[in-house]
């Protein structure tokens, strides 16, 4: 009929892990057809699963639609947020996928994609908090979130009901490691926005009250002792005297890549 047009396709959110369980994190957002991957981690087994090593998120609907993969962000270095990728990739077959990341972010998870041998299915797209990027249907702009590793963000998705603003894990902490704090005045910004639909994660946030973290570690699996040189090499730009005594090669290797990027 002259002046119909097609039924519009609704936005979707459909979570493949991550929810009512710690790790595994994994989300989808459906636009127009097209896939947009927000984390892919992994979990470890609890005591009563014997002989398993990893827990993956359940790849099945984007192995079903790999075509329809549009790109990846991950929000932030940890293994429950990026520990899965390697696994996914694996089953990738055709052009690169993008993914998108902070510089400490994707320099921790290149050495995983070089170890599983898939370096070259993942096309690494650098972004900073405050920058935005589109790819396909899908418009993002990246905020800078707090945790317990450097360089975490939020992503905000616009689509055509509103926009989603998926936070990552993150913390509300006055006085950061790395003097980059939660950016709190773009959240009530995005608040602002009608039809905002917000995906928000934290583990243990139970307590109403302010917490003072008497031990702070910004690499989940690193001992309390290297936060400091690391987090002070962050901050000030440089690499500084001892660290590379002080910090495991891997983590080392990902903040002199990071230094050397700016």
């Amino acid at each position: 009929m002259p002046g119909s047009s097609e039924p519009v396709r609704p936005a979707r959110v459909v979570f493949l892990g991550g929810v009512g369980e710690v790790g595994r994190n994994m989300a989808c957002v459906e636009l127009d057809g097209r896939i947009l991957i927000v984390d892919v981690g992994l979990s470890f087994p609890h005591a009563e699963m014997p002989g398993i090593d990893l827990v993956l998120p359940d790849f099945e609907y984007v192995r079903e639609r790999f075509d329809d993969v549009e790109a990846i962000v991950l929000t932030h270095g940890h293994q429950d947020h990026i520990g899965a990728l390697p696994y996914l990739l694996r089953e990738l077959d055709g052009d690169p996928l993008p993914v998108y990341g902070t510089a400490f972010t994707l320099a921790l998870l290149e050495g995983q994609l070089e170890e599983h041998q898939v370096r070259d299915r993942a096309e690494f797209r650098q972004v900073m908090p405050g920058e935005a990027a589109a790819v396909g249907p899908f418009s993002m702009r990246f905020l800078r979130v707090t945790h317990s590793i450097p360089d975490g963000m939020a992503v905000v998705i616009d689509t055509g009901y509103g926009s989603i603003l998926h936070t990552g894990d993150f913390k509300i902490d006055q006085t950061p490691l790395d003097g980059r704090a939660t950016d709190l005045h773009a959240l009530a910004e995005e608040a602002n926005v009608e039809m905002t639909r917000s995906l928000c994660f934290g583990a243990c946030a139970v307590s109403p009250n302010v917490v003072v973290m008497p031990e702070r570690v910004w690499y989940s699996y690193v001992f309390p002792e290297y936060a400091a040189p690391v987090a002070e090499a962050i901050r000030h730009g440089k690499a500084l005297p001892g660290l590379a005594q002080h910090v495991p090669p891997m983590i080392r290797d990902a903040v002199f890549q990071k230094l050397d990027k700016g």
